[in-house]
């Protein structure tokens, strides 16, 4: 434990910018609006539209029900259509529709708060809509403070891993990549701040999940925000 507080200490002491991921670091964005029901209800869609086989392409039976690999599926096989573009929208107004149930991140707050105190320029780079991350900051009073919000693109592409919405959202606030850490919960963004050439800091308060980052190559993980901000305090 001490050897992970050491870790993390120095990794703060390095950081100057700071790059969050949205739906898990800052909230959960699905507390009251499941992915399931997402994608229930664009796979109804696509059914009627004739188009349901492209709902069901690339879902493993087992896997965790996941909207945006149904929206993925969409404009990867009808690139640019008037199907994808909805397809899209669609998830967008879903993803909107679930900010008012979304449950903030323990800590998350104050973290943000503390950064912006200190001076630390703060993005958001995520694969959810910009819209309805924004709609979120603004319901906390956070749209001040957050420098940058890069959410995926209407077209799908470059999502990541890809580390186009980091050097987008590093851009936008002039982060200097030696000293940005993106703060993620996802293998995905592990792999997205590797590309970018930026340090990462894995979170998640589901153990699984947490040691999902480590064998995925995080050497540096949390399970809670709090060690962050006293670290930060102190």
């Amino acid at each position: 434990m001490e050897a992970e507080a050491e870790h993390l200490r120095r990794l703060l002491d390095c950081t100057r910018f700071v790059i969050l991921d949205f739906d898990g670091p800052i909230c959960r964005l699905l507390a009251g609006y499941t992915a399931e029901a997402m994608t229930g209800h664009l796979t109804d869609w696509l059914d009627s539209r004739g188009y349901g086989d492209l709902a069901r392409r690339g879902q493993h039976p087992q896997a965790v029900a996941d909207p945006q690999v149904i929206v993925r599926a969409v404009t990867k096989h009808r690139p640019g259509s008037d199907l994808a573009i909805e397809a899209e929208r669609r998830l967008t107004d879903l993803e909107r529709a679930a900010v008012p149930s979304a449950v903030p991140t323990p800590y998350a707050d104050p973290l943000i708060h503390t950064l912006h105190a200190r001076g630390v320029p703060i993005a958001i780079a995520s694969n959810n809509s910009a819209t309805a991350i924004s709609d979120y900051l603004a319901a906390r009073s956070l749209q001040s403070i957050i420098s940058h919000v890069q959410g995926r693109r209407s077209d799908f592409e470059h999502l990541k891993p890809h580390p186009y919405s980091l050097t987008k959202a590093m851009e936008a606030i002039n982060a200097d990549p030696a000293a940005t850490t993106h703060l993620g919960d996802s293998p995905t963004d592990l792999h997205a701040a590797q590309a970018a050439g930026i340090a990462f800091l894995g979170y998640s308060s589901y153990g699984p999940w947490q040691q999902g980052l480590r064998d995925a190559g995080a050497d540096c993980t949390v399970s809670s925000l709090r060690p962050i901000l006293e670290l930060l305090h102190g």
